[in-house]
């Protein structure tokens, strides 16, 4: 009876040790992951965008590094005149710039990974450049803003229709993008088709079309 309960017990501290050293194997990982990512922050200091494919570290780096220069001038642009920005949105610290550097880079990530899974024309990779382009907004980099808007309208154009209400949305967005680098023309145009767009949904008085 000792001799088995000797055994149990042995097998017990066993599966615990596994356990504790898996978890700590786990906890390396993503310390090890942190470091990357913080390292490539650190080293922002590039000078155009590249496409979004990253084939190993190095590519992920400098891409990484082919943002500085953009983010750098998206900044002068705001203060130049050659975008709109708002009064009440101040200036973005280099703390809060490192973090919305680390959300674009995860979800440019995001929108290659869908792309090479549902495809061009899926609702997956729609949304995938819907949150890469909300990112792209908060660093104020409405250039880039808009090419990424001008294809979610296409996308949705071809999956859900030229008047169905994720388009609508779409175009939404899209016009405000063009309004806040100063494009009338666009930003009027894009903006009819979205009120139309609602409209037909939700009628002229909803408040889905005051608003």
């Amino acid at each position: 009876m000792r001799f088995l309960f000797s055994i149990i017990l042995t097998a017990f501290f066993l599966l615990l040790f596994k356990g504790s050293d898996a978890l700590m194997t786990a906890k390396k990982k993503r310390s090890k992951q942190q470091e990357l990512e913080q390292e490539h922050v650190d080293d922002y200091d590039g000078d155009e965008i590249e496409p979004m494919e990253f084939e190993n570290q190095a590519d992920l780096k400098m891409h990484l590094k082919n943002l500085n220069k953009k983010v750098n001038q998206q900044n002068s642009n705001s203060r130049d005149g050659k975008y709109i920005v708002f009064p009440d949105e101040k200036p973005i610290s280099e703390t809060e710039m490192a973090e919305l550097r680390r959300q674009e880079l995860r979800n440019r990530i995001k929108v290659q990974e869908t792309l090479d899974e549902f495809g061009r024309l899926s609702p997956e990779h729609a949304k995938a450049l819907h949150m890469y382009g909300a990112s792209l907004h908060k660093q104020r980099r409405f250039d880039d803003l808009l090419v990424v808007a001008q294809e979610i309208v296409k996308i949705h154009e071809e999956i859900d229709g030229p008047e169905h209400y994720n388009t609508g949305r779409a175009l939404d967005n899209l016009g405000s993008a063009a309004f806040r680098v100063r494009d009338e023309i666009l930003c009027e145009k894009t903006m009819k088709r979205a009120l139309y767009i609602f409209i037909k949904r939700f009628g002229a008085k909803s408040k889905e079309v005051s608003f």
